[in-house]
């Protein structure tokens, strides 16, 4: 327990800190590490490393045992040097029937320095998992901002705890915070193996914001481990994520679900509330999860609506945006690869050719019928460059009304100045599998100000009526 702003361990001439701590305590707020202003400091090349594990009973009622709880603390690693930098933070929540066992809780603004020279200064979240009993279990939990001014910002291996009819139990979660570095990097990030919205990274809230315009890249991937529904793999509500107008953003997400539940709508990508995604190249790539049993389906790779996305700044230089959705495996069906829905804006905002929107490798998932590569449910305009489908292709096995790409319902327009499509392919089914379905008396493809247009579509399904192209209703 640090306690103070005069608590200190280590200094400028300490090269190594290494602290393993836990608690035996019973009850709630058993903390294995504590740092109320306090500072942790070690020197050029040094390596601090802080590994805390949350008390509580498995059969009591305490809530909030943390494996760190952090506030106001300060870490500093370095001290001008160029020799490598290294602050790790791994924390495993405690138990008890009142939930919200943190791995890691920041409660309020904490500083990460890594005053160093090099390039290969990190600062990672590594092994932090939430805590068994009740929900809201959550890995590393940001309810207070981060800004690391140098060096890479990591999550590793960061899972959300819980267990049977737990919920909530997310992998990691901004809410309503930024957290942002000039590199930051995610990868086995997981919601728990609750019963319901576990998610693997969430952005909770409007304040909610991962990286900034000083930030040159991120790589995120998370999925769940949530056996329920809603269980997705990356959610994004109201909040956003920026990289600056040359840097590369890329989201990866997987849902969850059981194919023995019924657990409906695990999204691998979803946004909510107004989102926005904001950078330079920005990539998209999600797949569904399961849940099969009964009226279980609807597991979309990407939910794309609810989403402002920006790529570029006005310049000449290249911007793109590219987009890949695997539907999931439910009963039901509609698995979809990407669900395009509505207040969904996305914004090419360069001056050049060459910029693109490319829904590419876009594939239904199966069970049920109407698994469909990218579904367009709501009207969508690019106002700025070349709209692309590459490889959609419908999914199902044995089912029908597969489609690769389907334009649906009335007053459902997709317009670009330029629309080209290869590869669109009707699902492996056993009935009206269409390539491109256009459907309605007022769906549309291309528009006035479309110049050029060039869309090439068959069919993989088995049974009648497998069209490469169906234009009904005009």
């Amino acid at each position: 327990y640090l306690n103070g702003s005069t608590a200190i361990i280590g200094s400028a001439i300490t090269s190594t800190v290494n602290i393993s701590a836990s608690s035996l305590g019973m009850g709630g707020s058993e903390y294995g590490i504590f740092i109320s202003s306090g500072r942790v400091i070690v020197g050029n090349g040094g390596s601090l490393t802080l590994t805390g594990t949350g008390g509580g009973l498995y059969s009591s009622t305490g809530s909030g045992n943390y494996g760190i709880a952090l506030t106001s603390a300060i870490f500093t690693a370095g001290n001008g040097g160029s020799t490598t930098n290294t602050i790790t933070l791994s924390g495993i929540g405690g138990t008890g029937s009142g939930g919200n066992h943190n791995g890691i809780n920041i409660a309020t603004a904490i500083g990460i320095n890594l005053n160093g020279s090099g390039n290969s200064d990190t600062a990672t979240f590594l092994n932090c998992h939430g805590g068994l009993g009740g929900s809201t279990n959550i890995g590393v939990n940001f309810t207070a901002p981060l800004t690391l001014v140098r060096g890479t910002l990591q999550f590793t291996n960061t899972t959300g705890g819980g267990s049977g009819s737990a919920t909530d139990n997310y992998g990691l979660q901004l809410s309503g915070v930024a957290v942002t570095a000039p590199t930051i990097l995610g990868g086995d990030i997981y919601g728990g193996p609750g019963s319901g919205t576990n998610y693997g990274l969430y952005l909770n809230g409007a304040g909610a914001i991962l990286g900034s315009s000083t930030t040159n890249l991120i790589d995120m991937s998370a999925g769940s481990l949530g056996m329920g529904g809603s269980e997705h793999g990356i959610l994004i509500s109201a909040g956003s994520v920026v990289v600056n107008t040359s840097g590369t953003m890329l989201l990866t997400g997987i849902g969850g679900g059981l194919y023995s539940s019924s657990g409906s709508s695990n999204y691998g990508i979803s946004f909510a509330s107004s989102a926005k995604l904001t950078g330079g190249a920005i990539t998209l790539n999600g797949t569904g999860g399961t849940g099969y049993i009964g009226l279980g389906g609807g597991h979309y790779g990407i939910n794309l609506q609810n989403v402002a996305i920006t790529s570029g700044a006005g310049g000449s230089t290249t911007n793109t945006v590219v987009i890949t959705g695997a539907g999931g495996v439910g009963n039901s069906g509609s698995n979809y690869g990407v669900y395009v829905g509505g207040s969904l804006n996305i914004s090419l905002n360069g001056t050049g050719n060459s910029d693109t929107l490319t829904f590419l490798n876009c594939v239904g998932g199966t069970g049920g019928p109407t698994n469909i590569g990218v579904d367009f449910t709501s009207a969508f305009a690019l106002a700025h460059g070349t709209l692309l489908f590459t490889s959609v292709i419908g999914g199902g096995s044995g089912t029908a009304n597969n489609y690769g790409i389907y334009i649906n319902g009335s007053n459902v327009s997709v317009t670009a100045p330029a629309i080209i499509g290869t590869d669109i392919l009707g699902g492996p089914g056993s009935g009206n599998n269409y390539g491109l379905y256009i459907s309605g008396s007022t769906a549309v493809l291309g528009g006035t100000g479309t110049t050029r247009m060039s869309m090439s579509a068959s069919s993989l399904g088995m049974g009648s009526n497998e069209a490469g192209i169906v234009i009904c209703g005009r």
